[in-house]
């Protein structure tokens, strides 16, 4: 995709998106990150393509070995941590409040 704007990752990005990232980024391996989302690897690679394309830039480098991730992937990362990390806060919160507690 040549223009990145909030409406077009609105518009496409998932939140498994956000899932797959983390977890390549935490593996460095794209077969165990397939593995540990129950994908299969030819999934994940198309995944991954999606969201690089959408973003205009390479988020990790393809090694023999293992995949890290790239300096402009840093920050990517990063993001995609802090929202997976609010979510998981926001499910405990509301979780609490169902049960008649305090957030």
């Amino acid at each position: 995709m040549a223009d990145l704007t909030y409406s077009s990752l609105n518009n496409w990005l998932k939140f498994k998106h956000l899932v797959l990232l983390e977890t390549l980024a935490r593996t460095n391996n794209m077969h165990l990150a397939a593995e540990q989302m129950n994908l299969s690897q030819p999934a994940v690679s198309k995944m991954l393509k999606e969201i690089e394309g959408l973003l205009g830039f390479q988020v990790f480098e393809r090694l023999p070995r293992n995949m890290p991730v790239t300096a402009l992937g840093e920050h990517v990362i990063r993001y995609a941590q802090r929202v997976l990390n609010d979510a998981k806060h926001f499910v405990e919160d509301i979780e609490i409040l169902r049960l008649g507690g305090h957030g």
